[in-house]
């Protein structure tokens, strides 16, 4: 043995994203879930703890054909000493009870026919036994053939403290969280357990939904649990399999915006989705309200990103606008007198997708709006003496008469009947030098590329107001 200091959790996170690919080809879920009473850092043998985990969640990918394998690990109180148990769950073939008292001998395969499939000699178990108990632990397996297996081994475990100076361990800090969170994946008990993790280490309001038939049905679950809660859900954690036919496999971008799109229309106060891929997608956001993470299914790199996305949403409820506006005062109110705004602003875009992405994000930052399909009829609302507008928003690219022409012709308009000057921003994604130019040209003030976040565009709707 060659004890050393090294990061359980790390060690763990390795191991399951090098075994990613070969799950990710038979449709394997992969997860882990490890405790925060674990120290970020424990003393031992790295290569000893990684060959038994390595072994341990080898075999129970190799013997698993569909369903999910994760790992649970916690720190348990024994004899006064602290203990390391971990856990290793498959949905794979199961054992008998006497397929079980031999698992652990040397050259032991269940039967000739799984040799035959899954090959191997049978050594691998009898080797991790043998290091398990020279580091004075125990090892053993509970399983029902034809259901799965649960292997879990439990030996001393010594930490090194956690100090303040630890970066590995500000995540596990224990918070009051008003986020929201409903998580809906294709094995429910990966989502009980993502939820409670969710719960204990980040402290946000995380329940499992579903798995749901289809977006009505999993609108309906997140309205009830709405009621519950007393607040709006505001965001779902999502599998398309969990909420969406087969045929949507592999996920892709078109289908996380076209989930994205029909759950808002079913649920309107749904903020943000985050989709889980297969192993060849990486961390991306697809566009304002998407995020895509990538399978093994880590917790942790979740508990982050919603920690991002709850900052981005007390951002944009806080915002404040200058009390000045360009021809009606910003603390008016509008249609029945009776609601305060901070602006009233034409939106004028051709794109279902990106006018539902605007008009939530004006919403919710304290806009009312008009909307226009494309520049001509956004040309007559402009114009329209009875319509007073704070600021024109306005795609580049349409049908009938884009942007640019547009924003020229509201110049012109201006200019005859002697009108005040309303901004006028441009969100296009064309973000090249030329493009902004030719905006300058025709009188818009401010540039939005494609895609952009909610508080890069009330930041720009600002700065416009408050000049």
């Amino acid at each position: 043995m060659h004890p050393d200091e090294f990061s359980f959790y790390g060690l763990v996170e390795s191991l399951f994203d090098t075994l990613s690919w070969r799950a990710g080809e038979k449709e394997i879920d992969l997860s882990f879930f490890i405790s925060k009473n674990i120290s970020s850092k424990i003393r031992g043998d790295p290569t000893r703890y990684r060959q038994i985990l390595l072994n341990l969640i080898g075999n129970a990918v190799k013997f698993t054909q569909s369903g999910y394998v994760y790992l649970a690990a916690t720190k348990v109180q024994k004899d006064d000493q602290d203990w390391l148990r971990v856990e290793i769950h498959d949905t794979g073939v199961g054992m008998t009870d006497e397929q079980q008292q031999a698992i652990f001998q040397v050259f032991t395969q269940i039967d000739e026919s799984r040799t035959r499939e899954y090959g191997g000699a049978g050594l691998g178990l009898y080797i991790s036994k043998k290091i398990i108990e020279t580091m004075g632990g125990t090892v053993g397996v509970d399983s029902e053939y034809g259901k799965g297996s649960c292997f879990w081994f439990l030996f001393p475990v010594t930490e090194i403290p956690d100090t303040e100076e630890n970066p590995e361990n500000k995540e596990y800090l224990r918070r009051h969280s008003k986020l929201s969170v409903a998580i809906c994946l294709r094995h429910r008990k990966l989502a009980d357990l993502l939820s409670e993790w969710l719960h204990a280490n980040f402290g946000f309001e995380a329940f499992p939904v579903g798995p749901c038939q289809d977006f009505k049905a999993l609108s309906e679950e997140l309205m009830r649990h709405e009621h519950a809660l007393g607040r709006p859900v505001q965001v779902v954690i999502a599998q398309a399999e969990g909420c969406m036919p087969r045929n949507h496999s592999p996920l892709s971008f078109a289908v996380c915006l076209e989930f994205y799109q029909r759950l808002t229309s079913q649920y309107p106060p749904l903020e943000q989705c985050i989709f889980f891929a297969s192993r060849e997608s990486k961390t991306v956001d697809c566009m304002e309200g998407v995020k895509l993470l990538h399978f093994p299914l880590n917790p942790k790199q979740v508990g982050q990103v919603l920690e991002t996305i709850e900052g981005e949403i007390s951002v944009a409820s806080t915002r404040t606008l200058p009390a000045k506006g360009p021809s009606l005062s910003l603390n008016s109110t509008l249609g029945n007198g009776e609601n305060p705004t901070k602006g009233h602003i034409l939106v004028i875009e051709d794109n279902k997708m990106n006018q539902a992405m605007v008009t939530r994000v004006l919403s919710r930052g304290g806009y009312t709006y008009e909307l226009a399909v494309n520049g001509a009829e956004g040309l007559v609302l402009a114009c329209d003496p009875t319509k007073q507008f704070h600021l024109v928003l306005s795609d580049i690219a349409m049908p009938v008469m884009d942007g640019l022409d547009a924003a020229h012709y509201i110049r012109r308009h201006e200019q005859r009947v002697g009108k005040p000057s309303v901004p006028i921003l441009a969100f296009s994604a064309d973000p090249t030098e030329e493009t902004r130019e030719r905006c300058k040209q025709e009188g818009i003030v401010g540039f939005v590329p494609k895609p952009f976040k909610s508080a890069q565009l009330l930041e720009q709707i600002e700065r416009s107001l408050s000049k």
